[in-house]
C-alpha cells in the first residue's frame, strides 16, 4: 500500500467559519476586556439555566408535580429570567461602549454580539412578563 501525502491547505477551515469561531471563542481577542468576557459567560450560563427550567416546567406540567414543586419551579424561572435580563443588557452596554470607544477593526464580531444579546434579553422579559402572570394565577388572585 502506498501512502500519498495530502496538500497543504486540504484540511485549512474556510475563512468565514474561522470568523464565526472567533466570535464564539475568544481567540485572536486578546484586548477584548475581562469584565466584558465574563458577563458574557454569565449570560449563556443564565440562559442555559433559563431551558433548563423550562423544560422542568413543561415536564412538571406533563408529570403532574405537587404545586409547591410547581411554585419552587415558577420562582426559579423568575429569578433567572430577571437575572438574565439584567446581564444581558449590561453585556449590551458594555458592547455599545467598546464599540465607540476604541473604533476596532472587529466591530462586527461585537455588532453581531450585541444583536444575539438583544434576542436573549427580549427573550428573558418575554420569559419574565410570561411567569410573572403564570405565579399571579397560580395564587388565585385573579
Amino acid at each position: 500500500m502506498k501512502i500519498t501525502s495530502r496538500k497543504k491547505d486540504e484540511y485549512r477551515p474556510i475563512k468565514y467559519f474561522q470568523e464565526i469561531d472567533d466570535i464564539f471563542f475568544d481567540r485572536q481577542k486578546k484586548n477584548v476586556p475581562l469584565l466584558f468576557k465574563l458577563s458574557r459567560r454569565t449570560v449563556l450560563f443564565l440562559f442555559l439555566c433559563q431551558i433548563v427550567l423550562l423544560v422542568l416546567y413543561a415536564i412538571g406540567n406533563y408529570q403532574n408535580f405537587l404545586d409547591e414543586n410547581m411554585k419552587i419551579v415558577i420562582e426559579t424561572v423568575l429569578m433567572t429570567s430577571f437575572l438574565l435580563g439584567f446581564f444581558s443588557l449590561l453585556t449590551i452596554i458594555q458592547g455599545i461602549v467598546l464599540i465607540a470607544g476604541k473604533r476596532t477593526r472587529k466591530a462586527s464580531n461585537y455588532i453581531l454580539q450585541i444583536i444575539l444579546l438583544g434576542i436573549v434579553f427580549i427573550f428573558s422579559l418575554v420569559t419574565l412578563l410570561s411567569f410573572s402572570f403564570i405565579d399571579i394565577i397560580s395564587q388565585g388572585t385573579i
